[in-house]
């Protein structure tokens, strides 16, 4: 009798554990949807960002709106900053001596908010 005992509270506790673990990965799920297969660029030049299909690209990618090489990949941190790859740093590095980027620091390559 005292097995089962035991054994019920074992089974007790794993099942406890298991609701727990995934309550934890739906809240997570919740928070942003999932974006499989696109890839999030801003564009240097003004801030706005965009969503295209992950694919084979050259770097700085057209912007659609502007129709100017300004599109840089990115990604956001859990701090929730957009930041850049640092791969991507001499396409900053030539953005900035062009004069276009206005909105990645070129030192921390983090994305400075846009104003609007």
């Amino acid at each position: 009798m005292e097995a089962v005992k035991t054994n019920a509270g074992k089974i007790a506790l794993v099942v406890i554990v298991l609701a727990a673990a995934i309550a934890m990965f739906a809240f997570q799920g919740s928070e942003k949807p999932a974006r499989t297969g696109q890839v999030e660029y801003v564009c240097v030049k003004t801030g706005k960002t965009f969503w295209f299909k992950r694919e084979p690209t050259i770097l700085p990618r057209e912007n659609p709106e502007t129709h100017e090489k300004t599109l840089v990949p990115c990604h956001e941190t859990e701090d929730g900053q957009l930041v850049i790859d640092p791969r991507q740093r001499a396409v900053i590095q030539q953005l900035e001596k062009d004069g276009i980027n206005k909105f990645v620091d070129p030192e921390t390559l983090v994305v400075r908010k846009n104003p609007q």
